[in-house]
């Protein structure tokens, strides 16, 4: 990392002997060659190796993607518990059904039984005037043998009835009597062929439906069952991801705060070099890119050592300050930048920033995540967890630094990104 800024450096030495446009012109490429290998200062801690980067964003990606699972899983699960709602209701129906058919062929069953009563009486009857015409007449008349057998032995009345009996016959032995049978045995039996078929029916229905159900609710358990897993699984992850988050955010810079040598010595590194680059202004576009975010975050560096002011500077440099309750109670005194100030300073050349720090979240469309920050990005702290809620930002220098004007009584200073204060909110890309 140190190599490559010195050789930026010694760029920008060679070209100040030159007119201002070559000046210009080198020192946007010494800047994009800063962006490709980051602003970090040669100190010793060498460049930082991509796994806890990667690591973060794979965590991150898991997480996303179980969330989503678990969404696809609760709708699933939605759909299971109407499906077996569902399949109840029609179990209940058929059900209904088969014990309506059931009252129905009982009752079709007892209009037999009197339909068999009734063939009885008429059998007796029929009897009767067999026997008197056989008295009175010395036999049965027009029956034939047979038929007086079958009449009077027979218990079914369909037998009776496919007895070789002619119409002469029915007509001299009381058809109406006959007649009656007829129709008592037809009845009795259209409405237990009928009653039966539909039993038959609705039983069959009943148990689809009943399978139906049992598999509505093991449909439903199996979404319970993975619906669960995946809540355990998305926990999981989400402990995951916070590991690999605090992990990264301690490899970014934990070292600054335990060995305070080492951060001083980090200011004096940056220091050095902002004032060796110069003015790093270069033509803008009017959107962003590598180079205006480099050359915002280098205009800023050059500002290290500047003392803190509350409300304190503009888009020309640092300026008095306002006296406030607290620690600004002197700030009106001081000449310096509050932390948006310092932002403002450094976007200047290519965006007029507002001088509040919820405001200047809004100054681009692309929120970059922890892991993708790139130099001159802003980052912000919020009190509350959301916009309204922010109350300090600082400029991304690379490497898992920022510079920042920290509070009354301090000065402006590079510091490790994940040590600046509690409640990091996120990541504005200015022009973006």
């Amino acid at each position: 990392m140190g190599g490559g800024l010195l050789k930026e450096t010694q760029i920008v030495d060679c070209c100040r002997t030159r007119r201002a446009g070559r000046i210009r012109a080198a020192l946007a490429v010494a800047l994009a060659a800063a962006v490709a290998v980051g602003l970090a200062p040669t100190t010793g801690a060498g460049a930082a190796p991509p796994d806890p980067v990667r690591r973060t964003t794979a965590a991150a990606h898991a997480v996303t993607a179980l969330q989503r699972q678990v969404t696809a899983q609760k709708a699933q699960l939605d759909a299971a518990t109407a499906a077996l709602g569902d399949a109840q209701q029609h179990y209940n129906t058929a059900l209904a059904r088969r014990n309506r058919a059931q009252e129905s062929l009982r009752a079709a069953r007892a209009h037999e039984r009197a339909a068999q009563r009734q063939y009885r009486r008429a059998q007796a009857d029929l009897v009767s005037v067999a026997v008197s015409n056989y008295q009175n007449a010395g036999g049965y008349g027009s029956l034939d043998v047979t038929s007086v057998t079958t009449l009077l032995t027979s218990s079914d009345p369909g037998t009776l009835l496919n007895t070789a009996v002619t119409q002469q016959q029915v007509d001299a032995y009381q058809s109406n009597v006959l007649d009656s049978v007829r129709q008592a045995v037809a009845a009795r039996s259209r409405a237990v062929r009928q009653q039966r078929a539909a039993l038959r029916e609705i039983t069959t229905e009943t148990t689809r439906m009943q399978r139906l159900r049992q598999s509505a609710a093991r449909s439903l358990l199996e979404s319970e069952s993975a619906l669960h897993s995946l809540k355990s699984a998305l926990i999981q992850a989400q402990a995951t991801k916070r590991q690999a988050e605090k992990l990264l955010s301690q490899f970014l810079g934990g070292w600054s705060v335990a060995d305070p040598h080492r951060a001083a010595q980090l200011n004096r590194d940056y220091a050095r070099l902002a004032a060796q680059v110069g003015d790093p202004v270069v033509p803008g576009t009017g959107r962003w890119t590598t180079v205006v975010g480099a050359s915002a975050a280098w205009r800023a560096l050059r500002m290290i050592g500047t003392p803190y002011a509350w409300d304190g500077g503009n888009a020309a440099g640092p300026t008095r300050g306002v006296c406030a309750a607290g620690a600004a109670a002197n700030d009106c005194h001081v000449v310096g930048f509050d932390c948006s100030g310092l932002a403002l300073y450094g976007w200047a050349p290519y965006l007029s920033l507002p001088h509040f720090a919820a405001d200047q979240y809004r100054s681009g469309r692309v929120h970059p995540a922890l892991a993708a920050l790139r130099p001159g990005d802003l980052v912000f702290w919020s009190s509350n967890r959301s916009a309204a809620g922010i109350h300090h930002v600082a400029i991304y220098v690379g490497e898992g630094n920022v510079v920042q004007a920290p509070q009354s009584g301090d000065i402006v200073r590079v510091t490790p990104l994940a040590r600046v204060d509690a409640g990091y909110f996120g990541a504005t890309r200015p022009l973006s």
